[in-house]
C-alpha cells in the first residue's frame, strides 16, 4: 500500500468510479417498510461464522505524507475471529466475537535506516456489537520493541527528522451530523521488553544511555478520559540503575499521581558534559531517589535522594580533587518555583585545594573558559522590556557532614607545603541562593596525629567577599609541616614546635578586618635556605629572647585591608608579624616547668577539656603521652590530677546543652542520646517556632507576650532587613570579642536586639543544673585522664587523683590541675 503525499491510497486506483449514474438497485425486503412490503417479503436473514482466520500474511506501506517517506513492513499478520449477522427484522444486528489480532517483525524505516523495530503485537479477547456500538479487547501487548533515538553535531534529532511532514496537510472535513458514537473499552495494555539506544553527538566524545527491559503497563482503558487509570512503568539502565514508577494517570487532565524509584543510577554516563565545563573526569557515582511525584497544573515532587561513591579526579593529573562515600537527605521538596531540602547527611567526604606556583587556586583552573559569542555584524533590534520573573528559590536547611578529609597543599612557596585535614566533622546551616542571607556554620576536624582545627561563624554563600565572619582555630599543629613558610618569607627550615592560631576573618563589602591570634610552642630553627623572598632579620636572637620558660612565642595578628588593592596581599600579613615578635623580644617572659622535664610542648601544668565535657581532646591527650614519657626516664617522680568543676562555664555549657537539644527536638529534628545539637540558628523560621514555643511552655504564654510586647516598644521601627540572625554556639566564644557598654535600663537592652536572641537566652536563664550534676563530669575527668596514663604505660601507682575542687575563671575550657610529687617505694621485704 502507498500513501501519496495528498493523502490517498494507490488501491483506490483499483476501483475506478463509473461513468455514468449508479443504476438504480432493488430495496432489500427487510428494509422495506411494512406497508409497502408484498405478501411473502418478511424475510429474515441470519449468518453465523464459526471462524474467521487469516495467518502470516506480509504487509508492506509506504507513507510519502513524510518529507522521507516512511516505510512499515509487518512480517506476519495473523487474524482470528467468529462473528454472526441478523438482517431483515429491524436494524441489522452483527457480532464479532474471540477475535484476536497478532503482527510479528514489525519494522519502521526511513531513507533506507531502520527507527524503531518491533517483535510483536497482539490484540487479544477483542468484541463488538453493530448495534450497541460498543468494541471492546482484552489485552493489547506489544513487545520486544526497539528504538534508536541520535541527536546530531548539530542539534537534530534523527527521529524528530523522520516525522516531519511533506507539506501544509489538508484540512479534516467536519461530520455533516451529530451521530452517536461508538463506545470502547481495553482491559489492560502492556509494554514488554522494549529497549532504547540514546545518543547525543553534540558533546565530544558522544554521551550514550541505553535502556533495557522497558516495562509499562494501563489498566481499564476506554473512551472515558477522564477515568483515573492505574499505571506503572519500569526499566533498566544498561550503564547502571533501575526505575520504578507507580500511580494513576488521568489522560484529560495530564494529571499523573505516581511513586518514583530511582535505584543505582550510574552517573559516569554524564561525562561528556562535565568534561565539556571542566577539567575533571567523574570516575564514579550513583544515584537513588524515592518519593512522589505530582503532575497537574503544577509539577511538583516530595521525597528524598541520595549520591553514593562519588569520585572526581582531576583529569590531567588524574589525582582526587572530590569524594564522598555518601550524600543523603530524606527532605526534598521541588516544583519550578523552589527547590527546598531539609537535612543533608554528608559521609565520607575527600576535599583537596592547591594553590598553584603562581598562586591561581586549583578550583579555579578547573573551569573551562566560556565560548566567546560570535561579533554582530549589524546592531541588533531594540528588545522591548520585559517585567523580571522571581527566579528559583533554593534552599538548604542544614548539611552534616562526619568522618571526611581535606588535603591542601601550596606550591607557591620556596619548599612545597601540604597538610591533610581528617575526621572533619560539623554542620552548614542556612544554605540559600539568595544573596544577603549567610548560611551558619560549625567545623571540626583533626591536623595531623594531635592537631585539633575549629571553625564557626557565617558567609554569604552566594557572594563571600561582600559577606563573611568566620573564626578560625588551629590547636598543636606541628610546625615543621610550615617549613615551606618560613623557607619563603625567612629563609630558615623549621626542625621543631607546635602552633595554635585563633584566626578572624570579617569580609564586608570587599574589605577585610581582624584580630588574630598566634601561638607558637618550642620553635626551633632549622638550616637555612636560599628564597628571593626571605628578609634578612636576627630570627635566632629573637627567638631565643622571645621564648618564654615554656618555648611559647604569643602574637598578636592585626589584619586588614581591601581585596580590590594590589598591594594587599598575605605576605605582608607574615612581614607584619615578624616585626612583632621583634618588637616584643624585651617583654618575653621566663618559667622553668618546660624545661625541668626536658620535654616540648604546652603547658603541662593542665589538662583542658571543653566546658561541659569529659572528653580528652587530641592536644590534651598528645601532652598526657609526653607526661607519660617523662615519668618512664624518671622513676621517682609521681603526677597527681586534681579533678575540677567550674560553677559558671559548666553550668552554662550543660544549659545550653539541654536548650539546644530541646530546640532541635522542638524543630522536628531526633537526635542520637550521644549527638552533638548543633548551633542554633534564630534565622531560621522553624527554629524561632521552637524557641517560642519552648519559652511558652517552660516560662509562660503571659511572659512571652509581655516580652514581646516590651520590645515592640523598644522597637517602634521594623529592624532592617536581615537573615543572618545570631549563631548560637559551643564554639561562639573560641575567639573573645571586645565588650561593648550595656545600658540598665530595660529599654536600651532590647532596642537592636535579636528578639530570638532573648528568648534564647531566657530559656538558659531558667534552665537549672545541680551541682552533683558537675561535680560527676569532674570525677569523669580524672577518670578519662588516669585511663588515658594507664594505656600510656604509667603504673597504676604512680597517679593519684585528688579530691575534685571547685575552681573560677572565665572562658570556654575548664583546667584540671596536674602536679609532681616523689613516688612512693615499697616496703622492703622482710
Amino acid at each position: 500500500l502507498i500513501r501519496r503525499v495528498d493523502g490517498s491510497l494507490d488501491v483506490q486506483d483499483w476501483f475506478p468510479p463509473a461513468a455514468g449514474p449508479a443504476p438504480e438497485q432493488a430495496t432489500p425486503a427487510w428494509t422495506k417498510p411494512t406497508a409497502e412490503r408484498k405478501p411473502g417479503e418478511e424475510v429474515a436473514w441470519r449468518i453465523d461464522l464459526a471462524r474467521f482466520s487469516l495467518d502470516d500474511v506480509g504487509i508492506h506501506v509506504v507513507d510519502q505524507t513524510f518529507a522521507k517517506p516512511l516505510a512499515l513492513d509487518v512480517g506476519k499478520l495473523k487474524v482470528a475471529f467468529k462473528a454472526d449477522a441478523l438482517v431483515g427484522v429491524g436494524p441489522v444486528q452483527a457480532h464479532l466475537g474471540e477475535g484476536n489480532v497478532q503482527l510479528g517483525k514489525i519494522a519502521v524505516a526511513s531513507a533506507g535506516k531502520t527507527l524503531f523495530g518491533l517483535d510483536a503485537v497482539a490484540l487479544e479477547g477483542i468484541q463488538a456489537g453493530l448495534a450497541e456500538q460498543h468494541a471492546e479487547a482484552g489485552r493489547l501487548v506489544l513487545a520486544q520493541g526497539r528504538l534508536s533515538a541520535v541527536r546530531t553535531a548539530d542539534g537534530r534529532i534523527t527521529l524528530l527528522d523522520a516525522l516531519t511532514p511533506a507539506g501544509k496537510a489538508a484540512p479534516r472535513a467536519a461530520p455533516a451530523g451529530k451521530e452517536a458514537g461508538w463506545t470502547w473499552r481495553l482491559g489492560r495494555a502492556e509494554l514488554n521488553g522494549f529497549q532504547a539506544a540514546l545518543r547525543d553527538e553534540t558533546v565530544k566524545p558522544a554521551a550514550s544511555l541505553d535502556l533495557d527491559n522497558i516495562g509499562a503497563s494501563a489498566t481499564g482503558l476506554s473512551q472515558d478520559l477522564k477515568a483515573a487509570l492505574p499505571v506503572q512503568l519500569g526499566l533498566r539502565v544498561r550503564q547502571g540503575g533501575a526505575l520504578q514508577v507507580q500511580g494513576r494517570l488521568v489522560p484529560a487532565k495530564g494529571s499523573l499521581d505516581a511513586r518514583v524509584n530511582l535505584a543505582g543510577l550510574n552517573l559516569t554516563p554524564v561525562q561528556p558534559y562535565v568534561g565539556q565545563a571542566a577539567n575533571v573526569v567523574l570516575v564514579s557515582g550513583k544515584a537513588g531517589s524515592q518519593g512522589r511525584l505530582r503532575v497537574g497544573d503544577k509539577i511538583a515532587y516530595q521525597g528524598g535522594f541520595s549520591v553514593t561513591d562519588l569520585l572526581v579526579n582531576e583529569s590531567g593529573t588524574g589525582n582526587r580533587l572530590l569524594a564522598w562515600k555518601n550524600l543523603t537527605t530524606k527532605e526534598l521538596s521541588a516544583s519550578p518555583e523552589a527547590v527546598d531540602i531539609g537535612e543533608v547527611k554528608v559521609d565520607g567526604l575527600g576535599l583537596k585545594l592547591v594553590i598553584h606556583q603562581d598562586k591561581t587556586l586549583n578550583l579555579a583552573r578547573l573551569m573551562k573558559p566560556a565560548p566567546v559569542p560570535p561579533v554582530a555584524t549589524a546592531p541588533a533590534a531594540p528588545v522591548p522590556a520585559v517585567a523580571a520573573k522571581p527566579g528559583m528559590r533554593f534552599a538548604i536547611e542544614r548539611i552534616s557532614v562526619s568522618a571526611n578529609e581535606m588535603d591542601f597543599a601550596d606550591e607557591s612557596l620556596a619548599l612545597p607545603f601540604g597538610t591533610r585535614i581528617h575526621d572533619l566533622k560539623g554542620t552548614i546551616n542556612g544554605i540559600s541562593l539568595v544573596k544577603g542571607r549567610p548560611a551558619q556554620l560549625e567545623l571540626d576536624g583533626q591536623v595531623d596525629d594531635y592537631g585539633l582545627a575549629r571553625a564557626v561563624g557565617q558567609i554569604d554563600f552566594l557572594d563571600p567577599t561582600g559577606y563573611t565572619d568566620i573564626k578560625v582555630v588551629f590547636r598543636n599543629v606541628e610546625m615543621n609541616r610550615l617549613t615551606p613558610y618560613s623557607a619563603t618569607f625567612a629563609g630558615r627550615k623549621i626542625e621543631s614546635g607546635k602552633l595554635s592560631l585563633d584566626l578572624e576573618y570579617k569580609i564586608k563589602e570587599r574589605q577585610l578586618q581582624g584580630e588574630n591570634q598566634i601561638v607558637m610552642n618550642k620553635l626551633t630553627l632549622g638550616e637555612r635556605v636560599e628564597s628571593p623572598t626571605a628578609k634578612n632579620l636576627p630570627l635566632d636572637l629573637a627567638i631565643a629572647i622571645l621564648q618564654d620558660s615554656n618555648g611559647v612565642i604569643d602574637l598578636g595578628l592585626p589584619v586588614s585591608g581591601s581585596l580590590d588593592d594590589p598591594q594587599f596581599s598575605y605576605g605582608s600579613i607574615i612581614w607584619k608579624a615578624i616585626v612583632n615578635v621583634i618588637s616584643k623580644i624585651a617583654l618575653a617572659p621566663f618559667r622553668a616547668i618546660g624545661k625541668l622535664l626536658g620535654i616540648s610542648g604546652d603547658k603541662l601544668e593542665k589538662v583542658a577539656f571543653d566546658a561541659g565535657e569529659a572528653k580528652l581532646l587530641p592536644p590534651e591527650k598528645d601532652k598526657l603521652r609526653q607526661l607519660a614519657e617523662a615519668l618512664a626516664k624518671r622513676p621517682n617522680l609521681a603526677l597527681t590530677a586534681t579533678p575540677a568543676w567550674n560553677p559558671v562555664a559548666d553550668r552554662l555549657a550543660v544549659k545550653e546543652d539541654r536548650v539546644r537539644r530541646a530546640v532541635a527536638e522542638a524543630s522536628g529534628r531526633k537526635l542520637a542520646a550521644d549527638e552533638d545539637p548543633g548551633p542554633v540558628s534564630t534565622a531560621q523560621p522553624k527554629t524561632q517556632e521552637a524557641l517560642e514555643k519552648l519559652y511558652a511552655d517552660r516560662i509562660g504564654r503571659d511572659a512571652l507576650r509581655t516580652l514581646k510586647g516590651k520590645y515592640a516598644q523598644a522597637n517602634p521601627e521594623p529592624p532592617p532587613t536581615s537573615t543572618a540572625g545570631k549563631l548560637l554556639s559551643r564554639l561562639s566564644g573560641l575567639v573573645k570579642a571586645k565588650p561593648e557598654p550595656i545600658s540598665a535600663e530595660e529599654a536600651s537592652r532590647l532596642k537592636g536586639a535579636d528578639l530570638h536572641g532573648l528568648i534564647y537566652q531566657g530559656l538558659l536563664d531558667q534552665e537549672t543544673v545541680a551541682d552533683e550534676e558537675l561535680v560527676a563530669i569532674a570525677n569523669a575527668r580524672g577518670k578519662v585522664i588516669e585511663a588515658a596514663l594507664l594505656a600510656a604505660g604509667v603504673p597504676a601507682g604512680k597517679l593519684t587523683l585528688q579530691p575534685v575542687e571547685q575552681v573560677s575563671g572565665a572562658g570556654r575550657e575548664v583546667a584540671v590541675k596536674l602536679g609532681l610529687g616523689v613516688a612512693r617505694k615499697a616496703a622492703a621485704s622482710p
